[in-house]
């Protein structure tokens, strides 16, 4: 590090950047390194647990992200779901209108990822 840096964040992931822009904000000078010669073109964080929500409202950016995300909704398993057709362990996507757009037992994130990227629903290399 120089003088003109206080802080070195290793990682341009989703962690290191957050990390920077609040550093930042708080005054320290910070410089940035990660392995990769360019941005990522695919996503590194599918999902945002509601603490880092909170951290990024009091860094100001959590309503850019929220106009953007695709809310999940998680339930507990429970027997009369296979009744219906549901597996156990599988991934669901969902439109508004009900319609089941991806069901897959294998793939979990990555499915979903993949299957938003093919359809230019999310940023990223098409499938």
């Amino acid at each position: 590090m120089t003088s003109e840096t206080d802080v070195l964040v290793v990682g341009a992931g989703p962690t290191g950047l957050v990390l920077a822009l609040w550093l930042t904000r708080l005054g320290a000078r910070v410089r940035i390194v990660d392995r990769l010669a360019e941005p990522a073109t695919t996503t590194r964080a599918l999902a945002v647990q509601a603490r880092t929500l909170e951290l990024y409202r009091q860094i100001g950016i959590a309503d850019a992200c929220t106009q953007h995300m695709l809310r999940l909704h998680v339930f507990s398993w429970r027997p009369e779901f296979s009744r219906a057709g549901v597996l156990r362990d599988a991934v669901y996507l969902v439109r508004p209108d009900g319609y089941v757009a991806l069901a897959s037992r294998q793939g979990g994130a990555a499915a979903i990822a993949s299957y938003l990227v093919a359809r230019t629903l999310a940023p990223g290399k098409r499938a």
